[in-house]
């Protein structure tokens, strides 16, 4: 009733609410209420007997999956129980492929500690990986892909009941493993928890990866331990494993071969030879089926095995019954200490012992070698097989040591150096780790270029320059520089201004010298002073100079100007001359004209061959000329002469002239000197000459190449050719050479000496090109065989025990004979040792001799005879004979403890032994021997030991066994599975942004960005193969990263480099942003000036001068980088033409009109004159007011008159008066 009461008083409430969210909330807090007060009333009270607790679960569950197993399992589940529970009340739940491991008996708790209970786990199974490891093929054709299942409960206590109302709980595991099925492909296994009285679950699908089939082809091996104590004392211990490529069946059989280098042989009185049954094990291979899940069908089918044939170079194992399926691996104990070592094959550090160069087949079919031993203990002792190591100068290892004595080899980065040899005959190669050093010319290292490894190339060397590189006596490199400086050079330049005569080029004033000097700064080498970076010139002016006015001279009306000019590092020294002409007077001129005949050589016009001939005219005329220079300006009528005709002479040594008269000439105003030449042909004779070629053939000592072995052979040819000399020169004009030929010359034969080089030096034909010549024919010196042998003996003496001087037996006497061919130099003597053979003393096998018991040795072992062994001599020993005869018999146990994955052994393996004996008794005349009672013995109980790397193994203690004499030796196989690791792994990728001129990538502008970003992995390790199966990487990123402003510098062509995301197959990456040299511009005028004047002939100006100006304009662009000026176009511009003006008292000006004129940037400024001629009248009205300003007299207004009434009587107007 109270509670309906409260319901209604909320209902009612709810009117005072306006805000409608207030009303939704406040009406589920009633209906929660309302739960919350009738669930006690409903429940019922707690039953006589344990029940499953309703409930709710969530949770994680995360896992890695591997092809056998899934491993680091993770599972948290979290319960909230929904309604009371009593002591004995459980929460059950159903785990499906989720390992139940680590969770029987663990305490459940409250967040607060409380315990409330226990974890059971009621049942649990790996029914499907139980099946596939049965052996069993016929039920294995349905296995699924499932693995674990579990029933767990949490069982509560009374702690349960102080929450009526439920409660909440979590329980943990971590780290759990769980096998799987083999299967030839992916597949995803669903992984769920759920509850059976509740509601959610918690899952997780993971992919397991198809288990890979071993990948090993068919192959047969010899593996095992070889263990040494702390004082050398080696054990072995030995197992034939074979890999078969079809399947065997009885009566197959499996051999393995060895050679001289496989450095072991078998001991055949100690090999196991007693039929053992092997069952294989669980193992895929690529002949493995599959059943319609993908599920590998393995089959375990067993065979017995036995060895049947064993010699110390091979070994022979049968297949007594059974099968043994194509590609599984088995194996058979061979034992222990059934091998000797025969050479050096340590590797590893000693670790390791391989077994190589051996052949082997399987059903008579070759396959490959799989051998090899691992090394136990604290050293090895391989025998007496010298070692050869390679070092470095500090003695560091460079290389891995061979077995052998070896001379010194090529290593990369190293330079052989010397060898030294141990007292044991071991070998040190010595060798120098090469060296770059960057230096100066006096050797001193430069600064910042410190001495790397290795040979490297030369390098840019800011500041310094590449001169050459040399290699020194140890290999090291050395790259030589020289440091740089700066040096200022200077030209001068040199413009000379002349003013001369236009008609004889003298000079006629002082000229004018401009000289200027422009600089640039260099780089050179400071040591050679040789100029390696040429600087940029500096400009000057040469200043514009105006042409002087000088006396009786006029300027010449194309006379060139010497304007401004801007002086670079092209120009070159320069003169200008400016040319002025002169004035005229009458002259008489008088002219010689001379004939020369010169009587010369023919085929040397240069040389005369006899006196010259002369002869001179004189005419004469009256010329007008230049009074002040003396120009001739016009020329008056020549008169006239003649040359008289002249007869040829004869010349010794020549033959008839050319010309035998040389005849009259008439002379006029025309002629000129002229030169006549007459041409005497050269006599000649014949002139025989022989030149002799030969050839010298030497036959020497290829060896010695000073040691001539038999005599010279020397050829020779007398070449011919008639020549034709010149009588009067001596010169000789070469005729045709005849030729000849040296014949063949066979080689002879030289005793002690091999064929020569050349059998036989060939025939050529000889030309008087062919030079004289020596060749050599060398000979190798000759060899021979030398045979060598050498015999060794041992004799073997059977003595009595207690006197030695008693034979009681015939002595063994075994000889060996050893031989090897030696080579002797025929030439030198000197011998070349050959390689000894092989012999050997075989074992020989003690008599056994009457009334004396067995001796102290059984049998002499063989012996291998080397060139070291001596004559020998053994004594073998026989005791007296007794009654009492003992004997006794081992029993061996051996516990071998291997791989679950390959079979190998992993520790070293336990062997126990128990002696039984027994006394028997021997009757010396009869030989009737009667037994006695054998011991007994027992082996001890055996705990397998907890191995580094590895799981729990199949068998954690080999069990007591009693010993009875007749057992025979066995042997235990106790099987680990591989443990393996996490391993995380991080890379940093990194990426540079450089910032260059966009010119010269070389100069950086600013400093460069350097991002980097790391991703990581973890991988999994199999901490016994080391194999690690790789994770999946993370990613990072590289930020964006915005472009600077670089001062001088236009905007870069890349405004931003753009943000990138990094993987690890992202490399480290370089981005260039260039930047383009800023420029500005830099306008530019100049004003060209076209001057016209009107001048009469005196040079006077007689009209104002028209002057006509335009300016020039352009835009000129400056590198705000490198300062350099790129010059622009200039504008262009026009002059108009001009029309000469008429002038008072002038006419005829020398020029009607100057043409208009296009003015471009190569324009100049120019001045043009225009000369007219003034009339006489002109002259005259001149010469009259030069008269009356000269008299001064009368007033300004009179001349004035006087000038106007002269100009009306010319004819002239007021108008023309005032322009004049």
């Amino acid at each position: 009733m109270f509670f309906q009461t409260r319901i209604k008083r909320k209902y009612m409430n709810l009117r005072a609410y306006r805000n409608p969210a207030k009303i939704m909330l406040a009406a589920f807090a009633a209906v929660v209420l309302a739960v919350v007060m009738i669930i006690p009333g409903i429940l019922p009270g707690n039953a006589a007997t344990a029940k499953a607790v309703t409930n709710e679960i969530s949770g994680t569950l995360s896992a890695t999956p591997g092809s056998s197993s899934v491993t680091n399992q993770a599972l948290t589940v979290k319960t909230t129980t929904t309604e009371a529970a009593s002591a004995g009340d459980y929460v059950e739940y159903t785990f499906t492929n989720v390992a139940s491991t680590t969770l029987d008996n663990q305490d459940i708790k409250l967040a607060d500690g409380t315990i409330i209970g226990k974890l059971r786990v009621i049942s649990a199974a790996v029914a499907q990986v139980n099946k596939q490891s049965s052996g069993n093929a016929s039920l294995q054709q349905d296995t699924t892909l499932d693995s674990w299942t579990a029933t767990v409960r949490a069982v509560f206590n009374s702690e349960i009941e102080r929450y009526p109302n439920g409660t909440t709980f979590e329980f943990s595991s971590k780290g759990v493993s769980m096998p799987v099925v083999w299967a030839n492909k992916n597949y995803e296994l669903h992984s769920t928890v759920t509850t059976t009285n509740g509601t959610g679950s918690i899952e997780n699908t993971l992919t397991i990866p198809l288990y890979p089939p071993s990948t090993g082809g068919p192959s047969v091996g010899v593996i095992g331990t070889i263990t040494f104590d702390s004082n050398q004392n080696m054990t072995t211990d030995s197992t034939l494993v074979f890999v078969p490529q079809k399947e065997l069946n009885a009566g197959d059989e499996v051999t393995l071969n060895l050679s001289d280098a496989s450095g072991i042989e078998f001991i055949p009185g100690k090999v196991k030879t007693a039929a053992i049954t092997k069952t294989a094990t669980r193992q895929v291979t690529t002949q493995t089926p599959v059943n319609g899940n993908g599920a590998y069908i393995i089959e375990s089918p067993s065979a017995t095995l036995q060895v049947t044939n064993v010699t110390a170079k091979s070994i022979t194992v049968k297949i007594i019954s059974g099968r043994i399926p194509v590609l599984r691996s088995f194996d058979i104990p061979l034992g222990a200490n059934v091998v000797d070592l025969t050479q050096n094959n340590f590797t590893n550090n000693n670790s390791r012992f391989r077994v190589s160069d051996t052949t082997q087949t399987i059903a008579g079919e070759a396959v490959g070698e799989a051998s090899g031993y691992s090394v136990q203990g604290t050293a090895t002792n391989a025998g007496p097989v010298n070692l050869t190591t390679y070092h470095d100068e500090k003695g560091n290892e460079i290389k891995s040591r061979t077995v052998g004595k070896s001379p010194g080899v090529e290593i990369d980065g190293y330079k052989f150096i010397r060898s030294t040899t141990s007292s044991s005959g071991d070998v040190d190669n010595i060798y120098h780790k090469l060296k770059t050093r960057f230096v100066d010319e006096k050797g001193t290292e430069i600064p910042g270029h410190p001495e790397v490894d290795g040979t490297q190339d030369k390098r840019d060397i800011e500041g310094w320059t590449y001169i050459s590189t040399t290699t020194e006596d140890n290999g090291d490199t050395v790259h030589v520089y020289h440091k740089t400086a700066e040096k200022e050079e200077t030209k001068t330049v040199t413009r000379t201004v002349k003013f001369i005569d236009a008609t004889t080029g003298k000079e006629i004033h002082d000229p004018v010298t401009q000289t200027v000097t422009i600089k640039r700064t260099n780089v050179v080498d400071s040591v050679t002073g040789d100029i390696i970076t040429p600087g940029t010139w500096s400009t000057a002016t040469w200043p514009k100079v105006d042409a002087p006015q000088i006396e009786n001279y006029d300027l010449a009306l194309s006379a060139p100007r010497a304007d401004e000019v801007t002086v670079t590092s092209d120009t070159q020294d320069a003169e200008v001359t400016i040319p002025y002409t002169q004035g005229e007077e009458n002259v008489t001129e008088r002219k010689t004209v001379k004939r020369t005949i010169t009587y010369v050589d023919a085929s040397d016009e240069s040389k005369q061959v006899a006196k010259t001939q002369e002869q001179t005219v004189t005419i004469e005329r009256t010329n007008v000329r230049n009074k002040v220079t003396g120009e001739i300006t016009t020329y008056g009528d020549w008169s006239t002469g003649k040359f008289d005709a002249v007869d040829s002479p004869s010349v010794e040594n020549y033959d008839a002239p050319d010309m035998a008269r040389v005849d009259e000439l008439a002379v006029n105003g025309d002629s000129t000197d002229t030169s006549v030449v007459v041409k005497y042909p050269q006599g000649t004779e014949e002139v025989p000459e022989r030149r002799i070629i030969t050839r010298t053939i030497k036959y020497v000592d290829a060896s010695d190449r000073s040691k001539e072995l038999a005599k010279t052979v020397e050829q020779r040819v007398t070449l011919t050719r008639t020549n034709v000399r010149n009588k009067v020169t001596g010169a000789v004009t070469e005729g045709t050479w005849t030729t000849g030929s040296f014949e063949a010359v066979p080689s002879p034969e030289v005793e002690n000496y091999g064929a020569p080089s050349d059998a036989t030096i060939g025939a050529i034909t000889v030309t008087v090109g062919t030079p004289s010549s020596t060749l050599t024919v060398t000979y190798p010196q000759g060899t021979e065989e030398v045979p060598e042998e050498k015999t060794v003996t041992r004799t073997i003496t059977y003595v009595d025990a207690s006197d030695e001087k008693t034979e009681v037996a015939k002595s063994v006497e075994q000889k060996a004979t050893i031989s090897r061919t030696n080579v002797r130099n025929k030439v030198t003597g000197a011998v070349t040792e050959g390689q000894w053979s092989a012999a050997q003393w075989e074992a020989v096998t003690s008599p056994t001799v009457e009334k004396y018991a067995a001796p102290d040795k059984a049998s002499v072992d063989a012996v291998n005879i080397t060139a070291q062994t001596e004559d020998s001599k053994v004594v073998v020993k026989y005791p007296q004979g007794t009654e009492n005869v003992p004997e006794s018999k081992t029993i061996t146990r051996t516990i071998t403890y291997v791989d679950e994955v390959d079979g190998k052994e992993i520790v070293t393996h336990v062997q126990q032994s128990v002696t039984l004996t027994r006394t028997n008794v021997k009757n010396l005349v009869t030989g009737v021997v009667t037994e006695g009672q054998w011991s007994t013995g027992s082996f001890d109980a055996v705990q397998s030991p907890t191995v580094e790397n590895y799981g729990k193994p199949d068998t954690a203690t080999v069990p007591a066994l009693n010993v009875t004499p007749d057992m025979e030796d066995s042997s235990v196989v106790v099987k680990y599975p591989q443990g393996t690791v996490e391993v995380p792994e991080s890379k940093v990728i990194t990426r540079t942004i450089r910032y260059v001129d966009e010119t010269d990538e070389k100069t950086e502008v600013a400093k460069a960005v350097t991002q980097t970003a790391t991703v990581k992995r973890t991988n999994i390790r199999n901490l016994v193969t080391g194999e690690v199966k790789e994770g999946t990487w993370s990613t990072a990123k590289w930020d964006a990263v915005k472009s600077p402003a670089v001062k001088n510098y236009a905007d870069p062509d890349t405004a931003s480099v753009d943000a990138a995301d990094v993987t690890a197959e992202t490399a480290d990456s370089s981005v260039v942003v260039k930047y383009p040299q800023g420029t500005e511009e830099v306008p530019e005028e100049k004003t060209i000036t076209r001057t016209i004047r009107y001048v009469d002939g005196s040079g006077r100006e007689i009209a104002d001068a028209v002057v006509q100006k335009v300016t020039l304009k352009r835009t000129n662009i400056r590198n705000l980088v490198t300062g350099a000026v790129t010059e622009g176009e200039w504008s262009t511009a026009s002059v108009d033409s001009q029309v000469s003006p008429e002038v008072a008292g002038y006419v005829d000006p020398s020029q009607l009109e100057v043409s208009a004129a296009q003015i471009t940037g190569s324009s100049k400024d120019e001045t043009i004159t225009i000369v007219y001629k003034q009339t006489p009248a002109a002259a005259q009205a001149e010469q009259q007011q030069k008269q009356v300003q000269l008299a001064r007299t009368g007033s300004n207004v009179l001349a004035l008159a006087g000038a106007v009434l002269l100009a009306g009587l010319a004819g002239f107007g007021l108008k023309k008066l005032r322009q004049a």
